[in-house]
């Protein structure tokens, strides 16, 4: 949704931000499931 004084520059500025920080977000998803936990009791 556009916001009063947004540019349409500011708008696609956002979603690129945004797609940045989701596809971040599932490369550290990825990251902690390729790991193997140990539970706290086995330490």
């Amino acid at each position: 949704m556009k916001k009063k004084g947004e540019t349409y520059s500011d708008i696609i500025r956002g979603l690129i931000k945004e797609v940045q920080y989701i596809k971040f977000m599932e490369e550290q998803y990825e990251i902690l499931d390729e790991k193997e936990w140990v539970s706290i009791d086995e330490i």
